[in-house]
């Protein structure tokens, strides 16, 4: 689990999921397999001036690792590119499947996981009742 492995590693801050099977103005998040993470007090995944650091760089690079570590991410959506090389650098040495690549600007507060699923009917595996089926 992403969020307890970063809490275990960085227990100055949390993670918060949002906006998972986003019902209006987000398209891409109402196939219930992309979510917005953001870290706790702009620790992490926040590459604006006012909190970028080295520290923080160095938390959103352990973050996008631990996602890929998973091998349930299609693609991370993020704008930092010190931290996206770093990670799929990683993700191309460990031959992991999943990436980090830049998106619209509001990608420069969040991380924007989409997790690897199976298209079910129309596009939508949970509306279809197919949750279960969905992720490979």
């Amino acid at each position: 689990d992403v969020a307890v492995q970063f809490h275990d590693k960085y227990p100055e801050t949390k993670l918060i999921a949002g906006d998972l099977n986003a019902v209006a103005g987000h398209d891409s998040h109402m196939n219930g397999v992309d979510m917005d993470v953001y870290a706790q007090n702009y620790m992490a995944a926040d590459m604006r001036a006012a909190h970028r650091s080295n520290d923080s760089v160095e938390r959103s690079v352990a973050l996008g690792k631990m996602f890929i570590d998973t091998k349930k991410i299609d693609v991370i959506f993020y704008n930092d590119s010190a931290v996206s090389s770093k990670v799929n650098a990683y993700a191309r040495k460990n031959n992991l499947p999943g990436r980090m690549e830049a998106s619209n600007s509001s990608h420069e507060f969040h991380f924007h996981v989409r997790i690897k699923a199976k298209p079910g009917p129309n596009d939508n595996c949970a509306a279809a009742g197919a949750a279960k089926d969905c992720f490979r």
